[in-house]
C-alpha cells in the first residue's frame, strides 16, 4: 500500500486537529466558563467552533481542487 493512500487529506486533518484541541480546552475550562451559569454562552461557543471548522474544511477542499486543476 502506498503512502498516499494511508494519508488523511488536508481538508480533514487540519480541522480534526483543531477540533481535538478545542475539545480538550472546552473540557478543561468547562467549570470556568459555566461559573456564571450561562449555559448558552458555553454551548454557543461550541456551536460556532463547529461551524467554523466545517467552513474551514470546505475552504481547504476547494483550494486544493483549484490547485489540482491549475496543475500545481
Amino acid at each position: 500500500m502506498s503512502k498516499d493512500k494511508r494519508k488523511l487529506p488536508k481538508h480533514i486533518l487540519i480541522p480534526l486537529c483543531i477540533a481535538i484541541y478545542f475539545v480538550i480546552i472546552a473540557v478543561l475550562n468547562r467549570d470556568e466558563w459555566l461559573v456564571d451559569g450561562n449555559f448558552w454562552s458555553y454551548w454557543g461557543k461550541i456551536v460556532i467552533e463547529i461551524l467554523v471548522l466545517v467552513a474551514l474544511s470546505f475552504v481547504i477542499k476547494r483550494r486544493d481542487k483549484y490547485r489540482k486543476d491549475r496543475g500545481e
